[in-house]
């Protein structure tokens, strides 16, 4: 019985063919028409050699073009998964780089909306300054007449005038002042807004600090547990430790793996309110570095006096009042009148008289004084001024007092967060720290229970937690107490 082939190009390894040529050979299992036909014998061979007896050395035609494009292929792939892997490794070198405070407020100054807004509303204010000062525009009169009106020099034809208006003395210069003062106003405007802008980044560059560093003292602090968790396995298994504590183990590991997730959430929520202050997109990567220079003593009485001198929002109060009391002298000024001065010239025919005066132009000096009688508008607007006035004054004063408060608070806060931050560093961290490695050496002799050494690792982790976090309030007090004073403690101290 025949084998039955799928390929007609295959022959059984038991039968012939009829139509076989001389000197050929039968195909071998699993040989291919193809491979024996389409790449006839190379030249280079014996002709005397059969088909069966061609040497070793000889390749195969389709091996021979078939290796380099497996070797390029390899390569190809090699490649790109080396580019990957670099590009994954800059990724994460990227979401890791630790940028500096200094370098985040570069570029919010650059980049924030609202410290551009204000800075373009300050120079449109400063370009309104030269026009407030200015005289009217003069007024071009041109008359023509439809039926002409005879005078004595002949009919008249044509009028042509001009005029000019010239207010009150002393007028134009309040004026100018006004605008003077609400440019200024502006100008403290823009450098309130900045310094708003810098503690808003500041706290939330801070915030990103604490949640990094919570991320890092928890993961530690899982590390930790699950060492400890595997050696309950093991004390369990011996026999010397009952199986509640495995369970304590992986509870307490849960409870810390579930806190890593909220802390990575919170951190995503703080990137992106970071990013928005600097015109970023929220994901662009950021790391903070941790805080410095850690120290504070000055006294609060001199703080005051250098928050009087340059916090913008009283700067802006008192110019608030220099444009009040200019715009009270304006007022004043209302009741008296304003000179307008003119020239014309009528344009008369000529020929229709005998008179030496026939069509000589008519020339003519106008000068007008508006008459201020409506008292009721003028005594109204100098009320205006004058409580304009007095809110502003009340204003600075009120803007004095919270000042005053926020320089003592802000005092407050930021020697309390020196000194703790002292206190933990010296005493507290290097106490719990030697308290978790007593209770970790006396567990692993059978000495402490597992319960002892889990409250010890939960004393270590909330006290780390509670340094960062006064680390953290200290840079945040710091930015919001150079925003009230208006300028960096560094150059407050060189004042005093």
């Amino acid at each position: 019985m025949k084998t039955p082939y799928l390929f007609s190009g295959l022959s059984s390894p038991t039968s012939t063919s009829s139509r076989r040529r001389p000197g050929s050979r039968s195909l071998g299992w699993g040989e291919s028409l193809f491979e024996n036909h389409v790449f006839h014998q190379p030249r280079d061979l014996d002709p005397g050699l059969r088909r069966g007896d061609e040497p070793e050395k000889q390749l195969n035609p389709i091996n021979r073009y078939k290796t380099p494009w497996v070797l390029i292929l390899f390569f190809s792939c090699f490649l790109l998964l080396r580019f990957h892997a670099f590009a994954e490794n800059k990724m994460e070198q990227d979401a890791t780089k630790m940028v500096s405070l200094q370098d985040v407020l570069k570029i919010a100054q650059k980049q924030n909306p609202a410290i551009k807004a204000a800075q373009k509303r300050w120079e449109a204010e400063m370009e309104s300054i030269s026009p407030s000062r200015s005289f009217p525009d003069p007024v071009l009169t041109f008359v023509t007449y439809k039926e002409e009106l005879q005078t004595r020099a002949g009919p008249l034809e044509k009028k042509y005038g001009i005029s000019q208006k010239f207010p009150f003395p002393g007028k134009r210069k309040i004026k100018g002042k006004v605008a003077k003062e609400k440019a200024r106003m502006a100008e403290e405007a823009y450098k309130s807004k900045s310094l708003k802008v810098f503690s808003q980044v500041t706290n939330a560059y801070y915030e990103l600090f604490y949640i990094d560093q919570s991320i890092r003292v928890n993961q530690q602090l899982a590390d930790q547990i699950r060492h400890f968790a595997r050696v309950a396995e093991r004390k369990y298994a011996t026999g010397s430790q009952t199986q509640s504590s495995v369970f304590r183990a992986q509870v307490e590991l849960a409870k810390i793996l579930n806190d890593l997730i909220t802390l990575k959430q919170k951190r995503i929520s703080a990137l992106a309110r970071l990013n928005s202050f600097l015109n970023r997109p929220t994901r662009e990567p950021l790391a903070p570095e941790k805080p410095t220079h850690l120290t504070f003593d000055d006294k609060a009485e001199d703080l005051i006096k250098v928050a009087k001198k340059y916090r913008p929002e009283i700067l802006a109060a008192n110019a608030l009042l220099g444009k009040s009391e200019a715009a009270t002298s304006l007022a004043v000024r209302q009741y008296f009148p304003d000179l307008t001065v003119g020239y014309e010239i009528s344009k008369i025919g000529s020929g229709n008289t005998n008179t030496t005066f026939d069509g000589k132009d008519a020339e003519a000096f106008r000068f007008q004084v508006n008459v201020p009688i409506w008292f009721n508008q003028m005594n109204s607007q100098y009320r205006e001024a004058k409580a304009m006035r007095a809110s502003s004054e009340a204003l600075l004063m009120d803007w004095t007092n919270r000042t005053m408060f926020e320089v003592e608070d802000l005092t407050v806060k930021m020697e309390t967060a020196t000194r703790l931050i002292k206190l933990f560093k010296d005493t507290v961290l290097p106490q719990a720290e030697q308290a978790l490695k007593s209770s970790q050496s006396g567990y692993e002799a059978d000495r402490v229970r597992f319960l002892d050494l889990l409250d010890s690792i939960r004393t270590l982790l909330q006290f780390e937690l509670e340094y960062y976090r006064y680390e953290a309030n200290f840079g945040q007090a710091k930015a919001e107490l150079e925003r009230v004073m208006g300028i960096p403690l560094s150059e407050a101290k060189k004042l005093n």
